[in-house]
């Protein structure tokens, strides 16, 4: 009995996670030969048969070891690679949709992750004021920009009083 492949010919499922402590987010320090040093938020791919949810919980675990708790869900973001090279070999991470959630620590505790994205060098906690200053920050991985290099994508985070009031990501073009 032939098994159904939802993802076949569709976008992979994955989730982004915003986690927020402190007045800092967490971000996944990255280095990739055609993009040097970028951040990106924790998350990855989601398993068959597996919530989004518990997709969240699980792929925050293993790239920062940190147990969270998805407080809400708070945007969607589409990636569609157009690198025809990259579509016929990669095929499965050409075309994503990312779920974008608001994620709180479940505890103080930290387990040394099980499993790091290849770019990924380590997770750190930076200081919300300093995000501006990060010239390399993006909300997904980066794109194929064999020609133009100043394409990346922003993340805007709104906080009062600690509570994230708004979160917006955006492409950015020169």
């Amino acid at each position: 009995k032939a098994e159904l492949d939802l993802n076949l010919g569709f976008a992979k499922l994955v989730d982004k996670n915003i986690l927020i402590d402190n007045d800092k987010v967490l971000l996944n320090k990255c280095f990739d030969k055609n993009n040097g040093h970028y951040y990106s938020l924790p998350g990855g791919g989601q398993d068959k048969y597996e919530s989004i949810y518990d997709a969240v919980i699980r792929e925050c675990k293993e790239e920062t070891g940190y147990n969270v708790i998805p407080e809400r869900f708070c945007g969607i973001c589409e990636e569609i690679c157009d690198n025809e090279e990259t579509r016929e070999f990669y095929s499965q991470y050409a075309h994503k949709l990312y779920h974008i959630y608001i994620c709180k620590l479940a505890n103080s505790e930290i387990d040394k992750p099980t499993s790091i994205d290849d770019m990924q060098e380590e997770s750190q906690w930076i200081d919300i004021e300093e995000l501006n200053n990060i010239e390399n920050i993006r909300l997904i991985y980066p794109k194929e920009t064999n020609v133009d290099k100043s394409k990346s994508s922003a993340l805007y985070i709104q906080l009062d009083n600690d509570i994230v009031k708004e979160v917006q990501t955006y492409e950015l073009l020169s």
